[in-house]
């Protein structure tokens, strides 16, 4: 009798627990460490639960009980320093991606591209750098991104315009040149910041009254290349740059 009721008991714990803590794939697993070991995770702010207990008591990590997947990644201000390793990709199922206010570096992996559920993803405030991968145009449930505030360079991809259900585009702080018009978003975005960068009227102006909300896209860095030349007194030198748009007042 008393090894039945010790094993019944034993039996019904064991239900608990398992119904208590949800159990992620060894994939979301994988991922999440890849990320603690390339923002070196041992001096992280807040490093509760990482890397032992069930994942759904890692601190920033919510899980979904019904799919047993991440689908919320919230880190914060959380001195993570290092890259954002491409294996970001495999947490397919996430809504949410919050990794502002740290102290990334290295530029925003390709693999972003494979988080098609996602709803929310902010970057902000880090030291990322290159480009926007044209990946992003994946992103087709984005209703926030926020990359405001790194050290990201080149084209903003017209495939931006794929997400149609974005609301909030923040791009400022950066050194970005050539924005695509965003009519694509036009029925949906609220929310555009796009100054600190290096767009001109010919970026601008197509996208004048898209968002419908805010918009703000002043000032702007300088246009054309700095030269260094030596004039003789009394010479005439004639200084010209190209731009578009048809406001392009430059002084």
């Amino acid at each position: 009798m008393y090894k039945k009721i010790v094993l019944s008991l034993f039996f019904i714990f064991g239900v608990n627990s398992k119904s208590v803590f949800a159990q992620v794939g060894v994939g979301d697993s994988l991922a999440l460490v890849a990320l603690y070991d390339s923002t070196d995770g041992h001096n992280w702010d807040d490093t509760t639960g990482w890397n032992h207990g069930p994942v759904d008591t890692w601190y920033g990590v919510t899980v979904s009980g019904t799919i047993n997947r991440v689908t919320m990644l919230n880190l914060i201000d959380n001195n993570l320093v290092g890259i954002i390793p491409s294996s970001i990709g495999d947490l397919d199922s996430l809504t949410g991606l919050f990794l502002c206010d740290n102290q990334l570096t290295g530029s925003i992996p390709l693999e972003i591209g494979n988080l098609t559920n996602l709803r929310y993803m902010s970057l902000y405030t880090n030291q990322l750098t290159g480009p926007i991968p044209t990946e992003i145009g994946n992103l087709t449930n984005s209703t926030w991104l926020h990359l405001g505030n790194n050290q990201l360079t080149g084209t903003v991809p017209a495939e931006i315009n794929n997400l149609t259900k974005l609301s909030l585009l923040y791009l400022y702080n950066n050194d970005l040149e050539d924005l695509p018009s965003l009519s694509g978003l036009s029925s949906s975005l609220l929310y555009l910041k796009i100054e600190n960068n290096k767009f001109t009227f010919e970026d601008i102006e197509p996208n004048i009254g898209i968002p419908s909300s805010f918009f703000t896209y002043s000032p702007q860095d300088s246009v054309g290349e700095i030269i260094n030349t030596t004039i003789n007194e009394g010479s005439t030198l004639t200084i010209s740059v190209s731009v578009g748009g048809d406001s392009n007042q430059y002084q």
